[in-house]
Order: C-alpha cells, then structure tokens, then sequence
C-alpha cells in the first residue's frame, strides 16, 4: 500500500480547472506545499485558469502574485 501525503479535488471546464479543495496530512501543510501543488496543476494543464473554492482564492491569489514576483525577479536577474 502506498503512503499518501494528501489529496486534491479537481473539477473542469472548457477553459478552467477548479480546485474543489486541498487536504493534506498534517505534517505536509505548509504554504510552500500548496503553491507546488498549484504549480503542478499549472504545469499539467497550462492553458486552463486555474480557479478555487471561497477558502482557496486567498490562496491562489497569493500564489500568482509570488509567480509574478519571481518571474519579474529572473527577469531583472537576466537583463544585469
């Protein structure tokens, strides 16, 4: 029997994927752990929006401004 470190619900449309929740085993919930699972989910269906439930969208909203950081900070880092 494999171990499990947590599971996540997704629900979909032509041009989203709705991530119905995250629960994860509690030695696995931390901030960084749900931002590699949204960037998974990005990963594996990148031309999709990824959208969330109400206890999400705080979440996901954080994710993509942390995104955006870093991509404008490789960006600065490449043009010095």
């Amino acid at each position: 029997m494999e171990d499990y470190s947590g599971i996540v619900a997704l629900s979909f449309s032509d041009s989203t994927v709705f991530i119905e929740y995250v629960s994860l085993n509690p030695s696995y919930r931390s901030q960084s752990n749900v931002f590699k699972i949204f960037d998974d989910i990005q990963q594996k269906f990148p031309n999709l929006v990824i959208l969330g439930n109400f206890n999400l969208s705080k979440q996901i909203q954080q994710w993509r401004q942390n995104k955006q950081k870093l991509e404008k900070d490789m960006k600065e880092k490449e043009n010095s």
